[in-house]
């Protein structure tokens, strides 16, 4: 009789958990407004709530600019072959807001999604009571991917810093595995700094005593801010050199590699600077066997060899050729320009753009005009989105030809109707996601 009411209340318990995932999902849009607040004082608070358990899980920590997405996949990827069950958060979301949220290469349930909010919620409201303000969204969301973290028991928790590092809500951690640093590039600025000095200072907050310090390749300046922080915390430090990525061969899905002692690594992406993080994960993963001591180069090259994530230069369609990048930023647009550089020499081209308020649209459409003077401008959503008709404004400097489409669909369209041989979709990832979805 226990066990069947048992059984009957776990039932009860999961229906009211799928119907209030609409109610979590009011809760994030509404905790939305707080905006973004630097500092730890709130999330110290939150996770004092939730018994800090960020402590009981050897983390990598990874900041950077551009790539870090791309590069905790395919770190992911290689400890899921070598037998780790692990734990990834990632920003942003894709196709769902679980995508942000990992175990093992899946996303978690709608009902454990409303489940961990509704935890992390309740310690919000003990924290009000107590007169303090309510954490933000990005602070409940890291709290929330350690309660999925928890409840999966995860090996390793691989962990995605927001747009920032020292007053990051993810640097509560206090004694992470490795700390690991994509490309630095101007972004954010007005929150980081103008500088890439700056830029890296602040990103370099996350290294803390005695971790591993992990470099993909960098200007010199962002180089030396982060080898002075990580030499002052008694660091290693180790960059990966562009100079021994080697023996690089485009094939009709990718590219096959050499990088340092590992030969023949492949990856299946048509874009170049794919190749700089996958190079980036082999190092960390080198670093973090000398520790563990089971992570061979078996496991490294079939990790590698999974698709990477959405919107990396994805090729989605053959006729016409259509591919989407994320690339939302300078540095960002600079790597997909040299992509299409060497992909597409000769080759007609039409853009479809979408980009953020708060990203720097101008040089990104600068830095993009070389390739073609055709451009279409679609909006994006939200309270961060950008009018087309503003963003056609931004555009008139570089292209002669710009159209305004009111949604993707009807960009899509219009790109169509130009007849070009390459049909090229780059920005906001929100915005890639409805294009894909448009021509499925």
């Amino acid at each position: 009789m226990s066990r069947e009411f048992d059984s009957l209340l776990i039932f009860c318990v999961i229906i009211i958990l799928m119907m209030n995932y609409e109610d979590t999902m009011k809760l994030i849009e509404k905790v939305a407004t707080l905006g973004s607040i630097p500092g730890l004082d709130s999330i110290k608070e939150l996770m004092k709530q939730l018994d800090n358990i960020q402590e009981t899980f050897p983390v990598l920590h990874v900041a950077g600019t551009n790539g870090k997405g791309s590069t905790c996949y395919y770190m992911a990827s290689i400890l899921k072959e070598a037998g780790y069950k692990v734990g990834c958060f990632m920003t942003p979301d894709v196709y769902c807001y679980e995508d942000k949220f990992m175990v093992d290469g899946e996303r978690i349930t709608k009902e454990e999604l409303a489940r961990y909010y509704s935890i992390t919620e309740d310690a919000c409201q003990r924290m009000t009571k107590q007169g303090m303000a309510h954490p933000t969204l990005f602070e409940m969301e890291v709290a929330v991917a350690f309660l999925a973290f928890t409840a999966h028991c995860v090996d390793l928790v691989i962990l995605e810093c927001g747009m920032g590092g020292e007053l990051d809500a993810t640097n509560i951690i206090c004694q992470p595995l490795q700390c690991i640093f994509t490309p630095i590039g101007l972004d954010h600025m007005a929150f980081l700094g103008d500088t890439i000095s700056l830029i890296a200072r602040t990103k370099a907050g996350i290294i803390k005593e005695c971790a591993d310090v992990i470099l993909a390749p960098q200007q010199e300046e962002a180089y030396m801010e982060i080898k002075k922080q990580a030499e002052a915390k008694a660091c290693t430090c180790t960059m990966v050199e562009t100079d021994e990525i080697v023996h690089v061969r485009r094939t009709a899905d990718g590219f096959l590699f050499d990088y340092g002692d590992y030969q023949n690594l492949q990856i299946h992406t048509q874009a170049d600077y794919q190749l700089e993080n996958a190079a980036t994960a082999v190092l960390a993963m080198k670093r973090l066997n000398e520790k563990l001591g089971n992570i061979t180069s078996e496991h490294i090259r079939a990790g590698l060899v999974k698709k990477t994530l959405f919107g990396r230069f994805d090729q989605i369609s053959e006729n016409p050729l259509i591919y989407l990048d994320g690339a939302h930023n300078e540095p960002a647009a600079l790597r997909l320009s040299q992509t299409i550089e060497n992909k597409f020499t000769n080759k007609t081209i039409v853009y479809i753009i979408g980009m953020l308020k708060d990203k720097a649209c101008e040089k990104v459409l600068k830095q993009m005009a070389k390739h073609t003077s055709h451009i279409i401008c679609m909006p994006t959503t939200g309270s961060r989105g950008l009018e087309a008709k503003e963003l056609a404004g931004y555009a008139r400097a570089y292209y002669s030809e710009i159209e305004l489409a009111g949604n993707a669909k009807e960009a899509i369209s219009m790109a169509k109707a130009a007849h070009p041989d390459v049909i090229i979709c780059f920005g906001s990832l929100s915005q890639l996601k409805n294009i894909k979805k448009d021509l499925e």
